[in-house]
């Protein structure tokens, strides 16, 4: 479908020369994860074992049982102790960090550190101790479990610190910059400012007029003058309209302001928000189209048309909005079509 994608993005920019093409950000992630395994094999066969571990557990509905009701109490006891916090509008508070990707990057080269090697050792060492796991001599020669009468020369510490962890680390590091340019970061990370989670406390209007920056075809110089005095009366405006004050969703914001009718008010914040509820163009229900395709089209039914391939996707992918439709919707909608000798009834 790589192809594919290809051809949609094409066809976008030569109506609309502004359009940036951001990919699911859940699926770059699981790209990132993929790369590494490739490169990696200790990666890969870890990820191999985990595989077998879930078909050993899935495959039995009582061992399944039995996990969910420890992993329920363990939840209620990290959540007893302060280690998991609640509330309403977490997902959607980790979804608006998508443009954190340079934090994460931060991270990594934290812990490509020897601190951050001794931090996790600890850990480890931490929970062997828990679960009375035998912990390993980190001073003994290292065995090449596939090779094991050749000798390879370090010790445990050196193959696993080296060879493995800070190998990984700087593969993660590598796709990271690969993945994700410095485009779609700042688009992500300026869109990030419109939040009306915590009051607004991610509002900034040079991230924003920065935005609009990106965007000339729907902001010229007058519009983006006027923008960033509209953005100073809107956020002082908001600030003091109770009605704003639960909000967590950009989408939930932009539905508020039609309500209220501050997009009259504030015509080009409105059309930022807009802008940026159509930023991410490949959602999570355009990947699962996509996967879809494979099934509605296959070798066997590989000359259907357009129209009726997009009528059966819609029908495959959008199961939750068909299932509220009930059958007698669909058989008046039949009989209206046009007039019939015989009427049918369900």
């Amino acid at each position: 479908m790589y192809g594919e994608f290809n051809g949609l993005q094409a066809k976008i920019m030569s109506e609309n020369n502004s359009a940036y093409y951001i990919h699911c950000f859940a699926h770059k992630l699981n790209l990132v994860v993929v790369a590494i395994t490739k490169k990696i094999f200790d990666v890969g066969d870890f990820f191999g074992m985990v595989s077998v571990l879930l078909n050993v557990v899935g495959a039995s509905c009582k061992r399944k049982d039995q996990l969910r009701e420890h992993h329920q109490e363990e939840v209620r006891k990290a959540i007893g102790c302060g280690e998991i916090s609640t509330g309403t509008g977490l997902n959607q508070e980790l979804s608006l960090q998508r443009p954190d990707v340079e934090s994460t990057k931060r991270e990594l080269e934290k812990l490509r550190t020897n601190e951050g090697w001794d931090s996790l050792m600890r850990k480890v060492y931490c929970f062997c101790e828990k679960h009375d796991i035998p912990v390993l001599d980190m001073e003994d020669a290292y065995v090449n479990l596939k090779k094991p009468r050749q000798k390879t020369g370090i010790n445990n510490e050196h193959y696993y610190c080296v060879d493995c962890f800070f190998a990984v680390l700087d593969f993660l590091g590598e796709e990271f910059n690969d993945r994700f340019n410095e485009v779609n970061s700042e688009l992500l990370l300026c869109m990030s400012a419109l939040s009306p989670s915590d009051l607004f406390c991610r509002f900034d209007k040079a991230k924003l007029l920065k935005l609009a920056k990106h965007y000339p075809d729907d902001f010229n110089h007058k519009d983006m003058v006027t923008l960033e005095h509209e953005l100073g009366l809107y956020i002082d405006n908001i600030l003091h309209d109770t009605r704003f004050s639960s909000l967590e969703k950009i989408g939930d914001l932009a539905k508020l302001m039609v309500d209220t009718r501050k997009h009259l008010s504030y015509p080009l914040v409105y059309r930022l928000l807009k802008l940026a509820l159509t930023l991410p163009v490949a959602t999570s229900t355009v990947e699962r189209c996509f996967s879809a395709m494979k099934i509605v089209k296959n070798a066997l039914r590989n000359k259907i048309g357009d129209d009726y391939l997009s009528h059966s996707l819609i029908c495959f992918v959008e199961k939750g909005l068909l299932d509220e439709i009930t059958n007698e919707v669909i058989v008046d909608c039949f009989h209206k079509m046009k007039d019939r000798r015989g009427k049918n009834e369900i």
